[in-house]
């Protein structure tokens, strides 16, 4: 968790949706969104890169929508999910927004 926490921090206009503290300890998702980059594009170019990321407000639209946000990208960890795995994503992350900016 705390690796993909640094990634999205990285990344000018990408932010966490969550409480941060919380998920670096007890946490296995990640939500985040990144400006002027609607989630869905996010989600299908990392599906072109061989990652499952699930996109939209996740069942709890009002919740998401009262913060001024339209949907999120969610990272979903797992105890297989591997270190190489972690990076792997963060190194397409990191590219597919590039691409899409």
């Amino acid at each position: 968790i705390n690796q993909l926490l640094e990634v999205i921090n990285a990344i000018t206009g990408a932010h966490f949706f969550g409480n941060e503290a919380l998920t670096r300890s007890h946490g296995h998702l990640v939500s985040c969104f990144v400006d002027n980059i609607h989630p869905h594009d996010i989600a299908a170019m990392l599906g072109n890169a061989n990652i499952a990321v699930r996109a939209g407000h996740h069942c709890a639209q009002q919740f998401v929508h009262s913060y001024g946000i339209g949907s999120l990208v969610r990272i979903s960890l797992a105890a297989y999910t591997t270190t190489e795995e972690i990076a792997y994503f963060s190194q397409e992350f990191e590219k597919t927004v590039a691409r899409l900016r």
